[in-house]
Order: structure tokens, then C-alpha cells, then sequence
């Protein structure tokens, strides 16, 4: 600073060059196509609980609130008033997934029977509320869920025994009785002389997971199929009735929460989950061209948590399945089926992109050749690339214990990179921290190639459509 008895002007001291750091929204992860997918039925992997799916996936518990019942009789997308917390952390995402898994793919004995307690006792309230409405007596819809009740009163390979010498006595409860009366027998633990349940639910099979036996009750047109389309019919009912019967049955629907312990919402069992779906990047063979992602391939060792935690985003994210998630769900169901479910049950699928990663998306395209139309999410792809971006990719780490350099596990050689306009970034000033430290040259010269490529902004490589 100039001397306070002179009219020099102060001199600004100079602080250092400034870089533009790049302004990265919070981390929203995704699973939303997958869900849909499995929603949707993927032959081998069938729910009839695709509404709940989509429901529990999006916030699990915190969808019990009378603004989404409102939101979801009405077909609104539910987020216009309603905001869950996202999922941030990689971990969550996957534990969130098995626990769907859990729920609604691979139930034990014990927790089928709980599902058809609760759909049941759905279908009770209902009926007693709505009457003719919900379900009238000698109606097309009547015969069916009395015919399905009556296939399940024994083993599935004699389905249609079952439903001729089963059915007439299904009517003769209903006639000298009522529905709800009928209901509560069939599923009741005081069984009707010459009806046994399809689910062996005796103390040695009650934790047990069956999937032959869940292909069959999860079956289009089996009771729980029926009993969730008469709800979905009693929802499209209530709609056409106006503002003060929604209404109703939303506080309806409220009330009667606590009445279940794993299906609460005969509303959320009914109605779709509608909500705006993100934007999807489109992933083209440049991503492979980033020094980053060559240097993971390269260097796989020094990288293992980098690599797994990129295979999990993308596995989730629903990318090549065949190679991704449905070899997840294969696995789990081969080291599942007949045992009894344990809170260890899932521990080795978990693990399982740690132990055959390679095999895995994205890496066993690291050609770059995609599968056609791969896409993800924006949330997602973000993160993905917000991991990249710890990785070292201008140095080789050296072991200090072994004190050599990693050798590569194969050459790749990168595929041209097409020229591509810059997406707009939201920018802001930052000092640049000038670190010194040693390099070392590896493969003739690769270090300065990599300097090259790195002047390649990675946020050109994404497509957004």
C-alpha cells in the first residue's frame, strides 16, 4: 500500500491464475427404469404388485401420507406437492433394491401369507364400504375369484381338480354366509374340512422361499391378480364420482393404515405411481475415450472402489441387462430358492459385483460398443460422472511395497472420438491450489497423450434426449 502522504493510488497485488470450477447439482440417484421394467413384467421375474413397486421404490415407507393417496386416486403426478428425499448414496440404491426384491419377488412362506392377508382384508373393507359396487354377487368377476379361490385350495399341478370338486363349496359359504365370512375362512388359520391352501406355511416351511411355488399365486388370473384388479376397478369407480367421494376415500383409506401390516394403502394398491421421469443421457463409444475411464480399464488394481462403485450405478441403472442386473437376479434366486430367508440372505449377491465386476456393464463393453439404445438416467449419469472425476488418470500410483510400476491388464485401443459441441456449464472463479509432485513416464510417451485428451471437456461425450 502506498504511503498515507502521497497520492499514488494502492496496487492491487496479484493472488494467483484463477480456474472456472464446474457447479454440480446435489446427487439424486435413480432406479426408475429398472423398476418399470420389472414392473412391467419381465418373463422370469413377475410381481402382481407392479403399482406398489413403483410406489415403494420411489420413498418406501414415507408414501403414507393423505397429500400421495390424494394425488395418486387422482392420477397427479404426486412430487407437484409432495418431495421425499432423494437417494444420494450408492449403497442405498442397492439396499433399497433387495429390500423390494425382498418383498415382492422372493417372499418367504410366512410373509406370502401376510400379502394375502392383507389384500383380502382390502377386499373385505371394500366390499362392506362399496358393496354391489366393489363386487356383485353371480357377476363375471364374482365366478373368477370364486374359480381362482377354488385352484388354490390345492397344489398347483392339480389346478383344475381343484377348482371342480372346490368351487360349489366356496358358493355354500358365500350363500349362508357373506363375503367377508368367506374370505377370512379360506385364508384363516381354522381351515374348512377338505381345503388346504396351496402355501404350506407349517412351522418348517415358513421362512422358506419357493419360486415355483411364486410363479404360481403371483399368475395372471390367480387370487391375488383378481383381488388387486377388483381394487384397481374400485379406484376407477371412486374417480368418476366427483371431488367429495375421492375425498371420502382417501380418509377412508387413512384411517384403516394401521389395520396392515405390509400392503396399507388400498388406494396405492390401485393406482398408478405418476410422476415427470428424468432426462436420459444416451451413451456413446466416446465415453471411452475419456483419460479417466482408460486409465480404470488400465489399472483396475489401484482402482477397485472407483470401478465397483461405477459397475453398481450402471447395473442399477438398468444397462445391458442380460449382462447387468438380470445376472444379479439369477444369482440370487439360484442361492435362494428352497432355503429359509435369513437377514444374511442377500450378502453374497451384494458382493457379488465386487467378485465378477469384469463380467459386468460397463466394463465388458470397454470397446465401446454399447448395446443399442443404451441410455441412463441424468441423476445417475451425473454421479457417474462425478466419480470419474477423482480418478487420477496423469500419474501411475506405485505400490509402496512392491515399488513397481502395475502393468496394464490389457491394451485398448481408444476409438476415434467424434467432434462434438460443448454443453453449457454453470461456472465460478476458484484459486488454483499448484501442487508439486513426481510423475513417471510410462509406455512411451503416454503421459503426454493423456494431457491431450484431458483438454477434452468429459461433459461433451453426453447426449441428452
Amino acid at each position: 500500500m502506498a504511503p498515507p502522504n502521497t497520492k499514488t493510488p494502492p496496487v492491487t497485488v496479484a493472488e494467483g491464475p484463477r480456474e472456472m470450477e464446474i457447479i454440480h447439482p446435489p446427487r439424486a440417484l435413480s432406479m426408475d427404469r429398472l423398476i418399470k421394467e420389472l414392473a412391467g413384467g419381465v418373463p422370469g421375474y413377475s410381481t402382481p404388485f407392479e403399482n406398489m413397486l413403483m410406489w415403494e421404490s420411489r420413498a418406501e415407507g414415507a408414501i403414507y401420507q393423505l397429500p400421495v393417496l390424494q394425488a395418486a386416486i387422482r392420477g397427479e403426478d404426486y412430487t407437484k406437492t409432495v418431495k421425499f428425499e432423494p437417494i444420494t448414496q450408492t449403497q442405498d440404491l442397492v439396499d433399497r433394491f433387495w429390500r423390494l426384491h425382498s418383498k415382492y419377488f422372493a417372499p418367504s412362506a410366512v410373509e406370502v401369507r401376510v400379502l394375502y392377508e392383507d389384500l383380502l382384508g382390502h377386499c373385505i373393507a371394500l366390499e362392506q364400504r362399496y358393496g354391489r359396487s366393489f363386487i356383485a354377487p353371480n357377476s363375471k368377476v364374482f365366478r373368477e375369484l370364486v374359480e381362482a379361490l377354488a385352484e388354490e385350495c390345492g397344489k398347483p399341478d392339480e389346478a383344475e381338480v381343484s377348482r371342480v370338486s372346490n368351487a360349489e363349496a366356496i358358493n355354500q359359504i358365500y350363500q349362508s354366509e357373506n363375503f367377508a365370512v368367506l374370505l377370512q375362512r379360506w385364508v384363516g388359520t381354522q381351515r374348512d374340512p377338505g381345503l388346504s391352501w396351496t402355501v404350506n406355511w407349517e412351522p418348517e416351511y415358513r421362512d422358506q422361499v419357493n419360486f415355483d411355488l411364486l410363479v404360481w399365486i403371483f399368475r395372471v388370473g390367480g387370487v391375488l391378480d383378481r383381488c388387486l384388479g377388483l381394487i384397481r376397478d374400485v379406484c376407477k369407480y371412486v374417480q368418476t364420482l366427483g371431488h367429495g367421494a375421492i375425498e371420502a376415500f382417501c380418509q377412508f383409506d387413512m384411517a384403516k393404515l394401521g389395520e396392515y401390516r405390509s400392503l396399507r394403502s388400498s388406494i396405492l394398491l390401485g393406482c398408478s405411481c405418476e410422476f415427470e421421469a428424468q432426462l436420459d443421457v444416451t451413451l456413446t463409444p466416446d465415453w471411452w475415450v475419456d483419460p479417466k475411464t482408460q486409465h480404470l480399464i488400465r489399472f483396475p488394481a489401484s482402482n477397485r472402489a472407483v470401478r465397483e462403485e461405477l459397475t453398481t450405478l450402471f447395473v442399477f441403472s438398468n444397462v445391458d441387462s442380460p449382462a447387468g442386473i438380470h445376472l444379479l437376479l439369477d444369482f440370487q434366486q439360484q442361492q435362494m430358492n428352497g432355503t429359509a430367508k435369513t437377514p444374511d440372505s442377500y450378502q453374497r449377491v451384494k458382493q457379488f459385483i465386487t467378485e465378477q465386476g469384469d463380467t459386468l456393464t460397463p466394463w465388458r463393453t470397454k470397446n465401446g460398443a454399447w448395446p443399442m439404445d443404451s441410455v441412463v438416467e441424468n441423476g445417475n449419469y451425473q454421479a457417474i460422472e462425478e466419480i470419474l472425476r477423482g480418478v487420477r488418470s496423469d500419474v501411475v500410483i506405485r505400490s509402496k511395497v512392491a515399488r513397481r510400476r502395475e502393468e496394464p491388464a490389457e491394451t485398448v485401443e481408444p476409438p476415434k472420438r467424434p467432434k462434438k459441441a460443448s454443453a453449457p456449464l454453470e461456472l465460478i472463479e476458484k484459486p488454483v491450489e499448484i501442487i508439486q509432485e513426481k510423475s513417471y513416464a510410462f509406455w512411451g510417451g503416454l503421459a503426454a497423450v493423456t494431457l491431450g485428451l484431458g483438454a477434452i471437456a468429459f461433459s461433451n461425450q453426453r447426449q441428452v434426449r
